[in-house]
């Protein structure tokens, strides 16, 4: 009996258990993933509707602005119609109307609309437009910076 060897049998209950915590530990890290997923996409449509909600109302006033100008007489036009201040300036007999509606945080609707007199209009330029003002810095000081190092 010196030769044979002797086998060990193992009790299932314990290859249970250690596969159980496996599977719960997966289905806990999946659900928080899932969770964290949701709330960044709640953020981001939230977000998108605010855009889109500004943009429509932004819409809206500039089609006030300019079914005012399109009543008003253009050679007194008013000071700032639908409280919007308006550039109007005259080309040829029609008039050029340049104005800016504000849509949301950090966008505004550009319009440029000619006019005649008789109260007809073409839209020259209707588009969102970003208020952010940057400056670009392009001065890269490559000697002045290795010779502070010394």
């Amino acid at each position: 009996m010196s030769g044979e060897r002797q086998s060990v049998k193992l009790s299932g209950a314990g290859t249970a258990l250690l596969m159980m915590l496996f599977f719960v530990l997966c289905l806990t890290v999946l659900c928080a993933l899932s969770l964290l997923s949701a709330a960044a996409d709640l953020r981001l449509t939230k977000t998108y509707a605010a855009s889109v909600q500004g943009y429509y109302e932004a819409d809206a006033q500039a089609t006030r602005v300019l079914c005012e100008l399109t009543k008003a007489n253009l050679s007194d036009p008013p000071a700032a119609p639908g409280g919007t201040e308006v550039a109007l300036t005259k080309e040829n007999g029609l008039y050029l109307a340049r104005y800016r509606c504000g849509a949301g945080e950090n966008q505004a609707l550009y319009a440029e609309v000619l006019l005649d007199s008789a109260g007809r209009y073409r839209v020259l330029t209707w588009k969102l437009e970003s208020t952010l003002t940057y400056s670009i810095d392009e001065s890269i000081d490559v000697f002045d910076a290795a010779s502070d190092q010394k």
